[in-house]
């Protein structure tokens, strides 16, 4: 045995749960070394056997709380997953659901994106107020797909303004989608930078409001935005899923969205 081994053994002996091995090893070396200078092996022989079992009954009581221990450890640890698994199943509606003004601005959301997708109605605030935006974007190297209702198609057009109060009327609808489609095909298209930004529309009333950063990386995130009746664009509810944590749901919208761009119909620069 190196010194290595051995320093780890005497280490080991004087560790707080071996000291009772340690004082009966004692004990029983003594008493042997005893029987053998007395000569009285017997009397010494009947005092070792009794260190033993206190020894053995020490072993015993020490096992049987280890035992315990850790049945109570694991026990415990299923409580607190059960506990959390609970918990997780049952999150607050009002932590769940947000608003737009809950979120940061798009100019930080869109900070490091390397690839965006947008569904919405008509775009119009998009493809105006953060127009410089998304050409910086663009020319950046990233790239961008963007889906909106077609303004051709006027029966979408009267269901949308039945159903949101901003549309007002169907002309207007008609007018937001146009704009939209204005601004965003003067920067559509591919980039040198590698970047590209590409507008479809769909010919039916999208299911959802849709905002997707990275999507296809594990940090990407997905915002679902619901389109309840007769509600403001300021009150329309909005979830949002993580691919590194909502593996399920992420995966079915972002299905979606690549369902609805395959139906959408192309908008030339």
């Amino acid at each position: 045995m190196n010194r290595q081994k051995l320093a780890d053994v005497l280490r080991n002996l004087v560790q707080p749960e071996n000291l009772t091995n340690l004082a009966a090893i004692v004990v029983a070396i003594v008493l042997g070394y005893r029987s053998i200078q007395t000569g009285a092996p017997d009397q010494y022989f009947q005092a070792m056997l009794a260190v033993l079992g206190v020894l053995a009954l020490a072993q015993l009581v020490a096992g049987y709380s280890s035992t315990q221990r850790d049945a109570r450890i694991r026990q415990l640890a299923e409580t607190v997953a059960t506990l959390e698994e609970r918990m997780a199943s049952r999150v607050n509606a009002d932590s769940f659901f947000r608003r737009r003004t809950d979120f940061p601005s798009l100019d930080s959301t869109f900070q490091d994106a390397k690839q965006i997708e947008v569904m919405g109605i008509s775009l119009v605030g998009l493809s105006t107020t953060h127009n410089a935006l998304l050409q910086h974007k663009r020319e950046s190297g990233c790239y961008i797909r963007l889906i909106t209702t077609n303004p051709s198609k006027r029966t979408v057009a009267d269901l949308i303004a039945q159903r949101c109060p901003e549309a007002q009327n169907r002309d207007m609808h008609i007018t937001h989608v146009k704009t939209a489609i204005s601004a965003l095909s003067k920067i559509c298209g591919p980039h040198p930078s590698g970047g590209s930004l590409e507008v479809r529309v769909l010919d039916t009333l999208p299911p959802f409001g849709l905002l997707a950063v990275d999507k296809e990386k594990p940090n990407g995130r997905i915002r679902i935005e619901l389109y309840p009746d007769d509600c403001p664009v300021s009150d329309r509810p909005i979830f949002e899923l993580f691919a590194s944590r909502d593996d399920k749901w992420y995966s079915f919208f972002n299905q979606q969205f690549e369902t609805l761009w395959q139906k959408a119909s192309e908008v030339n620069a």
